[in-house]
Formats: structure tokens, sequence, C-alpha cells
């Protein structure tokens, strides 16, 4: 393998991305020049120019994608402990909280996860110190268009970024450099399969479309007109020209007047939008690129088909249908690649934090029921929240009608009740509804009365 050129310039603090060698980024780069030279043309960058072309120009496209990068990274980011209830050593806490924000992680993070949706993969070039041993200090963003495997005995060993030109030298970075991010692909290991290949067709018609809509109001919104002269000399079609094109063409000319001169027949060349069911056409090349992106129109704006209940649904599928598995993604690469691999640690996750109010308020009414049902304690239910926990916290109880009754006293309570054959006990150990001790046993010996047997008692008292 070639030797790996460092790269010798600095970077702006706001920087998240870095330039492949031969071109620049929006931000300074100190000792570089600002001229772009021509890009070398492979099939993966042609390929993965047209992508971003597809996200940059069709607007349902750029809805989901935008839509779907801003949702996962909302609620921000945790990291806890792999064994639940520990808690994450402070020295570690703090170095990856520092790493994560020296990366400006959440515009990194809305980066991969666009990335994702279009290319397909995402990289990430691990930034170390200059001190022996050598840290990791923070992670930029690498151009996936311009990232070539470097194949040994079958599996990567390391990574070419670059170069756009001849002129410029690549960058090479080893294995414990890259964060590799990726959706399978089942031909190449090596590479993810970008969503929009699938949709190149259908998104190709639907720009066209919107190029025929355009024109259409171009021409006052109308299609395609023949205007036949057949008693006409060349001065006079010149000067009938001249003036359809000045009074009739453009949206402000729409539902003018015509008056042409001499013998015309007016004929329609083309049929109209309406009889094209252009409309349903672009509503079914809209559902196409929907799908292929996981998103449900009513997440971009669509309202058509719309309900209460539906969206509801919706909502909950687009969490854990769409979201959960590309934060999975991402978070299954920084787990094992990063952490394990990189810091050598064994006992901390990285995770996203949960992002829909909505969603929260039923995972805390989930919560509350394990408590109640005594299957997790308040200072567990804390510690899955990131708060400390509080004393006395650590008691198991269940909720009956009577009050509490700590899971420490069930098996008294299951014996007091085979002692009196079956009858049901009332929170022995526990607390009635008012925090005052209950009796073991609630046994009514008395006889009961008849209705009007209990009516004579109460006159009576």
């Amino acid at each position: 393998m070639a030797p790996r050129k460092k790269p010798e310039i600095i970077v702006e603090k706001a920087q998240v991305a870095f330039p492949p060698p031969g071109t620049q980024t929006r931000f300074a780069l100190i000792g570089r020049n600002k001229t772009r030279n021509d890009t070398v043309s492979y099939a993966r960058r042609s390929q993965g120019a047209i992508y971003y072309e597809m996200y940059r120009q069709h607007p349902v496209v750029r809805a989901a994608i935008d839509k779907k990068s801003a949702f996962a990274v909302s609620g921000g980011i945790k990291f806890i402990s792999r064994e639940p209830g520990e808690d994450v050593p402070r020295e570690k806490l703090d170095f990856l909280n520092t790493f994560m924000r020296r990366s400006s992680y959440k515009q990194l993070l809305r980066l991969t996860y666009k990335d994702l949706d279009i290319y397909g993969e995402c990289f990430w070039a691990i930034i170390y110190n200059k001190q022996e041993p050598p840290k990791p200090i923070k992670a930029l963003r690498l151009n996936p268009r311009f990232m070539e495997p470097r194949i040994t005995n079958g599996f990567v060993s390391a990574w070419q970024y670059g170069p756009i030109s001849t002129s410029e030298k690549a960058i090479w970075y080893e294995m414990n450099e890259i964060l590799h991010f990726k959706l399978d692909d089942p031909e190449d290991d090596t590479r993810g399969l970008s969503p929009l290949h699938s949709l190149q067709h259908a998104v190709a018609q639907d720009i066209f479309a919107m190029e025929f809509n355009e024109a259409f109001f171009k021409n006052s919104a109308q299609t395609g007109i023949v205007f036949i002269q057949k008693t006409t000399g060349k001065e006079e079609a010149e000067r009938n020209r001249a003036w359809i094109e000045q009074n009739y063409s453009g949206p402000e000319n729409a539902h003018r007047p015509l008056l042409i001169e001499g013998d015309v027949d007016v004929k329609s060349s083309v049929a109209k939008p309406v009889e094209m069911q252009f409309l349903e056409g672009r509503k079914f090349l809209r559902q196409e690129i929907l799908m292929v992106l996981e998103m449900d129109p009513d997440k971009v704006g669509i309202h058509e088909d719309a309900n209460r209940s539906v969206s509801k649904e919706m909502a909950e599928a687009f969490h854990s249908e769409t979201i959960w598995p590309r934060q999975g993604v991402v978070e299954e690469v920084i787990n094992n690649t990063f952490i394990s691999e990189v810091l050598l640690w064994n006992d901390v996750i990285f995770a996203h934090n949960e992002t829909d109010p909505r969603r929260t308020q039923d995972q805390a009414e989930t919560w509350d029921k394990h408590q109640n049902s005594g299957r997790f304690t308040i200072n567990h239910i804390r510690k899955l929240m990131g708060l400390d926990v509080l004393k006395g916290g650590d008691e198991a109880f269940i909720m009956t009608p009577t009050g509490l009754i700590f899971v420490r006293s069930l098996p008294e309570l299951a014996e007091q009740q085979v002692v009196n054959g079956g009858l049901p006990i009332v929170a022995a150990g526990g607390l009635g509804s008012r925090g005052q001790s209950t009796p073991s046993t609630q046994v009514d010996s008395s006889p009961k009365q008849t209705r009007r047997q209990a009516e004579a008692t109460s006159q009576k008292s």
C-alpha cells in the first residue's frame, strides 16, 4: 500500500466536512487556493453526482430525506452503560461528550443520514492528536463519491480519498481512521447501495412532467395549438406569428381573445392534461418515490387521505419502521468500530434519545405500568431516563386497589393465603390507600342480612 499522505491544512473550527484533494470546501482553508479543477470521471463518482442532483432538484426527494435526517437527530444522543442500571465512568463520559462537541455532532449526524439516503453510505474520518499514544479528538465527514477501497486478500485494508484532479495526490486512510456507515448491498460487502438508484426513472419522469407543466403555463395554460393559414402571404404570416408570440403566449396573456388575419383554422395538436391523466401520473410517481424512501405522505405535508387514527398509526410506524432502523445502522458502527475497536471500551454504548414528545409520553405510561406491576423500581426507571437515583427508590412494589404491596412481601402473602384456604389476603406488609398499615387478613364471618334486615338495623342505629 502506498504511504498515506497527511493533509497539510488547517481546518476552521466550524468545519464538519473535509473536501477531497483538488477541490475546496465552502469554509476557508488556510494555505489552499480557491481554484476549482476539472473532476476526474469515474463510474461511481458520476453515478453519485446523479443521485445528488436527484436530491437537489426534486422537491419530494428533498423533503423526504431532509425530514428523516432532521427527525433522527432532533432528540440528541446519549452514552449509557452496557449493563442495565450501571453508570458510565465519568472520565469516559467526559471524553465522548467532548469528542462529539468538537465534531459538531448534530450537523455531522444530519449529513450522515442524508448521505445514507443519497449515496447509500457515509464516511467519517477520525482525527487524532499528536500525542503518544495518539487519541481521537474529532470526526469529519468525507464525501462518499470520492472514496475508493483498497482490497487486500478479499478484505478492505485501507481507503483512498480523491483525488479530484490529476494534479493532486490521493489521501490514504487506515482502517482505524475511518468509520464506514452503509446500507447493505447484497452484491458488494464493501460499499453501500443507494435507495435513489431504483428511483432514477421515476424522478426523471416527474422532472420532465414539472418542465411540461411549466411550459404549459408559459403558453397561456393551453396545450399545443396549430394555426393553419390557407391563403396568406409571407408578410401576413410573419405579422400573425409576431402578434401571437406577443399577445397570446405567456401566462399574462391567458384567455385573451384571438384575432388573426386571413383564412385561418385553429386545431389542437396534443391531448389536454385531463385527457392525459397528467395529475394522476404525477401522484403515482410521487407514491413510488415515497415508498422507496420509506416515508408516509402525511410526514411530508400531504394530507389527502389522512385522518386522526391513520395519522397516529403512521406516526408510530414511521418511528419504528423508518427512523429506528436508520439509527441502528449509525449506532452499530459507532459502538462496534469506534468505541469498541478504536477506544477499546466495552462498557459504554452510544444511542439516540427519544425524539417525539408523544412517544415519550407513551414510554412514561409504559414505565408506570412496569413500576406498578413490580417489574421496575423507581431508581431503575430514573437510570433509564439518565437521572440520579433517589433514596428508597430501589424497593419494588405492586399497586393494588387497597394500596401498595412490596414485592419482598409476596412469599409471606402466598403462605397466608394457603393457610386461609385460598381466601384473598389484603396487602400484608404493605400500605393502604391512606398510607396506613393494613391487616394481613380481612375475613367477614358475620352472616349476610336481607334487604329488610339491613334497613331495620340502619334505623335502629
